[in-house]
């Protein structure tokens, strides 16, 4: 759950009440941005600010986002844009989100606002331009959703083929798993 910095505590003192246990005795993490409660298999994570602390949760990231149904009950959820804006910097050894912006991407990319997302991002754009290379590359059919304006700023290429038959693609598609992972249709 993403929350503003200012909530943080009544949030963990909820879900400590709810009977969840910190998970830092079990798998010390850095609590300067996230809190992570367990019970049984579950682990729910409360963040209110960015991995590489950079940024901190804020209105646009809780008041942007789509509004879905889930079981009757209307929830909000992050708008693409703070999602692949935060995912980006989650390159680490044993840890990389980059895959969770490629399915962000392979499902969003018409609906991201491209200019808002820029400038949240502001200097680290060359980051922004590696990931989005590496979705043209897998993906490039999809990537032709991406604003020319866009690829232009950037300084990406036209996706290497579309016209490539669907068989021949890079196609991406969405694990089953829980975790979303990317995974090709077909092998290259």
């Amino acid at each position: 759950m993403y929350v503003k910095p200012d909530d943080r505590e009544r949030l963990i003192a909820a879900i400590r009440e709810a009977g969840l246990r910190d998970l830092f005795d079990e798998q010390p993490y850095d609590r300067r941005w996230i809190y992570r409660s367990h019970i049984h298999n579950v682990i729910v994570d409360i963040i209110w600010a960015m991995a590489n602390l950079t940024a901190e949760v804020d209105d646009a990231w809780l008041n942007r986002g789509p509004i879905l149904r889930v079981r009757g009950v209307e929830v909000r959820v992050l708008p693409p844009e703070e999602l692949v804006w935060t995912k980006l910097y989650v390159l680490q050894r044993d840890r990389c989100d980059w895959p969770d912006i490629l399915n962000i991407l392979c499902s969003a990319a018409p609906s991201v606002d491209w200019a808002y997302l820029l400038e949240r991002i502001a200097d680290d754009a060359p980051l922004l331009s590696a990931v989005l290379a590496v979705f043209t590359w897998l993906c490039p059919g999809q990537s032709l959703n991406l604003p020319d304006w866009v690829r232009e700023r950037l300084s990406l290429p036209k996706s290497d083929n579309p016209n490539l038959p669907m068989d021949r693609q890079r196609a991406c598609k969405l694990d089953s798993r829980p975790w979303l992972r990317l995974i090709p249709e077909q092998p290259c």
